[in-house]
C-alpha cells in the first residue's frame, strides 16, 4: 500500500506499540521537521517525502515506528547512479528552508563528460537555491551557515579527490577540521558521499588512498550524524535508525562497559 503523509490527517505515530495522534503540522513542518516517518512493520518499511509511504502491505496500526524530528546533520551515501544526490535534494526541497547548495567539484572545461554531469545536477536544482563552488576549503565554508538555512554538500568524494595530494598528516588535520566544523554547525546540513570500497582493491596506490580516506571520512561523519541514509537502486534507508553501531577501540575491547 502506498500513501502520502499529506493524505494522513492527523498523522498517526505508533510509539512503543501504542497509537498516538500527531498534529499534521508536526509531520509537515517546513522549518523544524523532515516529513519522514520511519516504521518497522515486522520487517522493513519507511516513509519518504518523494516516494510516499511503503508499509509492506500492512496497515499503520500494525507498525512500530516514530515521527522523526529534522536531523541537524544528515549523511547520504551510496554507489554511483543510485539516486543519492536526488534523495539529498528531495530532503532539502521538503525542508522548506532556504537551500545553499555546496558544489565541491572542480570545473574542467577540457572534460566534456564531466561537464555534462555537472550540467545535469544544475538542471535539477531549483533556481531559488544558492550555489557555492567550494572545491577545497569545505570546512571554512560551512562555518558561514545560518540557523535558518539548509545546506547540501555534494559531494564528499569529490572533495576528498581534490585533497588527494595532501600528505597523510595534512589530510588527518583537514579531516579533523571538517568534523570539528560539523560538530559546531549552526545550519541544517546534508552531505552526500560515494561508496567506493565495495569492489576489488584498487591496483594503484592513489586509488587505495582515495578509497581509504573516503571510507574513513564517511564513517567519521556517520558517527556524529543524526541520520545516515544508504541509497541503493533508487531506494533510501536510514541505516542509523535501523542498524547497530560497530564497536571500535575501547568499546570493542570492553563491550560490557558501553
Amino acid at each position: 500500500m502506498r500513501a502520502s503523509l499529506r493524505n494522513i490527517s492527523p498523522a498517526v505515530s505508533i510509539l512503543g506499540g501504542s497509537e498516538q495522534k500527531v498534529p499534521q503540522q508536526y509531520v509537515l513542518s517546513r522549518l523544524n521537521y523532515i516529513p519522514v516517518t520511519l516504521a518497522i512493520c515486522r520487517g522493513l518499511a519507511y516513509q519518504t517525502p518523494a516516494i510516499g509511504t511503503l508499509f509492506n502491505n500492512r496497515s499503520l496500526s500494525s507498525c512500530t515506528g516514530v515521527v522523526m524530528a529534522l536531523p541537524a546533520l544528515i549523511l547520504v551515501t551510496g554507489p554511483s547512479r543510485s539516486g543519492k544526490s536526488e534523495w539529498a535534494e528531495s530532503l532539502a526541497l521538503a525542508s522548506g528552508q532556504p537551500v545553499v547548495y555546496v558544489a565541491t567539484s572542480m570545473v574542467n572545461p577540457e572534460d566534456p563528460e564531466w561537464q555534462a554531469r555537472l550540467a545535469a545536477h544544475r538542471q535539477r536544482r531549483p533556481p531559488t537555491w544558492r550555489t557555492l563552488e567550494v572545491p577545497l576549503e569545505l570546512a571554512a565554508s560551512l562555518g558561514n551557515g545560518q540557523a535558518h538555512e539548509y545546506w547540501l554538500v555534494d559531494s564528499l568524494g569529490t572533495w576528498v579527490a581534490n585533497c588527494l595530494e595532501q600528505s597523510e598528516p595534512d589530510w588527518q588535520r583537514t579531516q579533523a577540521q571538517l568534523i570539528s566544523h560539523l560538530q559546531q554547525r549552526r545550519q541544517t546540513l546534508v552531505l552526500v558521499a560515494e561508496e567506493t570500497g565495495w569492489g576489488v582493491v584498487p591496483a594503484y596506490a592513489s586509488g587505495r588512498t582515495f578509497r581509504d580516506r573516503l571510507g574513513s571520512l564517511t564513517r567519521a561523519v556517520g558517527a556524529i550524524a543524526d541520520a545516515v541514509y544508504l541509497v541503493v537502486a533508487g531506494y533510501a534507508i536510514d541505516v542509523r535508525a535501523l542498524g547497530q553501531a560497530v564497536l571500535t577501540g575501547d568499546a570493542l575491547r570492553n563491550p560490557k562497559r558501553f
